[in-house]
């Protein structure tokens, strides 16, 4: 897929330049690659506290398996290291350091592993940064790094059924930005076509072009037919998306989405994908497109978007079915996320089915419904009121809340056309939270008009609360 959007960018406050910046700027000196053999998980000795700290919290990971443990050099090449480890090992990325002194108390250290190629996961590798307090594991790229991705898994026309070992990718820091803040590269995390789960969770992506992470499986197969070929597998959970601010201004573009996942042939793919717990901020066109085959479906529960971008449209998250509308639409289930976006919440296309349950969105057009001669099927919330306790710290709290920005004057159901169903939504009776529940219920026919029982609430968070917390983020 070509990718040829093109955007100018506007900033919403200068925190993001903080934390490039100072990410940049620090510098560390380490010992040469350790190049030994991997050895029993239980039997490494005289590590580093941050080595130590993960082999325990990763204790059954790693149980009966083999670790190598990894330290840092400029002159060599990860990618490379990464290839001569045979599979089926867990590799810890450590920062070979003492604790940082007084002096370093007030800001994080970089550790910098540097690739010339990409990395390809073999099956049953995970990779773990394991830096000592007050350092970060961070992966970039040589200054003459000539590939398009940064991280490559699976292949483009066969599933490889034999490798069923999952892959675990957490605690780094991957930087996209080249020389002169270039990004030249596509995707930090790219996969096509695997047997396995990738674990992608509690890092950090600064976005090249397109996205952090690219699935990108057109192959047909039939999930549930044979419990060994399950398909590709992916837990996107609790990372935090950023765009490096001087790349997107010297570069003319903003990245395309955070997360993209396209499976559109892949059927009764059920349980095998979700997307949770993340932040999503800065300058990018969707938070995450998500598109997938007949009777599948995908969890997207408590992510936070925070992309507020002065005079550009964005998305959040853009879900699409499958186009046959002979075949059972796939699920997707939506909780407990808050959209803050100058743009359109969510945008959905062909069949699919939908439950939503206590998201909180805050946007210029809270839908976008395109190929309107499908329909949109609303299904029941309720099964979701779990990740809404969570979320409100109380129960049977399963409704939606929107709030339109930028004097646009919205209600809940502005831009949907085609709908069976219910969504549910506050009221906006009293200008609280409180208050009767109001129905976006079925259309009578294409461009017909909405039942709604009143105005929706209004959201009490405003373009200033958010600018505020951006602020916090950057400062920790």
């Amino acid at each position: 897929m070509t990718k040829l959007r093109h955007y100018t960018v506007w900033l919403i406050a200068p925190v993001f330049l903080f934390h490039t910046l100072s990410l940049k700027a620090q510098t560390t000196t380490q010992s040469p690659a350790t190049t030994s053999r991997p050895t029993a998980c239980n039997t490494l000795k005289e590590q580093t506290t941050g080595v130590k700290k993960r082999l325990y919290e990763y204790r059954k990971l790693v149980s009966g398996r083999q670790c190598i443990v990894l330290t840092a050099n400029p002159a060599d090449d990860l990618s490379e290291l990464i290839q001569q480890i045979p599979e089926n090992t867990v590799i810890l990325l450590s920062s070979n350091t003492t604790a940082p002194t007084a002096a370093h108390a007030t800001r994080i250290i970089p550790v910098k592993y540097f690739i010339g190629s990409e990395i390809v996961l073999k099956d049953g590798h995970d990779i773990l940064g394991a830096a000592d307090d007050g350092f970060i594991i961070v992966i970039t790229f040589h200054s003459n790094y000539q590939k398009k991705d940064m991280i490559k898994a699976g292949t483009t026309d066969n599933f490889q059924f034999e490798k069923t070992r999952d892959s675990h990718i957490e605690h780094i820091t991957f930087l996209s930005t080249g020389p002169k803040h270039h990004r030249p590269v596509n995707t930090i995390v790219f996969a096509e076509c695997y047997n396995r789960r990738l674990i992608v969770q509690n890092n950090v992506f600064f976005l090249p072009e397109w996205a952090a992470v690219y699935i990108d499986c057109k192959e047909p197969l039939n999930a549930s037919a044979n419990a060994t070929r399950p398909g590709p597998g992916l837990l996107f959970a609790n990372n935090t998306l950023r765009v490096d601010t001087i790349s997107a201004m010297h570069h003319g573009t903003i990245p395309d989405e955070g997360v993209y996942i396209n499976l559109p042939n892949i059927m009764n793919h059920s349980e095998r994908v979700a997307v949770i717990g993340n932040l999503f901020m800065g300058a990018m066109a969707d938070a995450g497109e998500f598109n997938l085959g007949p009777r599948a479906s995908m969890d997207v529960f408590r992510n936070t978007l925070l992309i507020y971008i002065a005079e550009q449209p964005q998305r959040g998250f853009v879900l699409t079915g499958y186009a046959d509308t002979d075949a059972e639409r796939p699920l997707f289930n939506l909780a407990a996320n808050e959209i803050y976006i100058t743009g359109t919440a969510i945008t959905v296309s062909t069949p699919l089915a939908l439950a939503l349950a206590c998201n909180k969105l805050e946007a210029v057009n809270p839908w976008q419904q395109l190929q309107p001669q499908f329909i949109l099927k609303a299904v029941d919330p309720l099964p979701l009121a779990r990740e809404c306790e969570s979320f409100f710290n109380s129960t049977g709290h399963i409704m939606n809340t929107w709030t339109a920005i930028n004097g646009s004057t919205a209600t809940a159901s502005s831009g949907l056309i085609n709908v069976e169903g219910q969504f549910l939504f506050e009221s906006n009776s009293s200008q609280t939270a409180t208050g009767s529940p109001t129905a976006i219920t079925d259309t009578p026919a294409i461009n017909g008009t909405f039942a709604t029982s009143s105005e929706v609430t209004t959201l009490v968070t405003t373009g200033l609360a958010v600018i505020t917390t951006l602020a916090i983020l950057s400062a920790l």
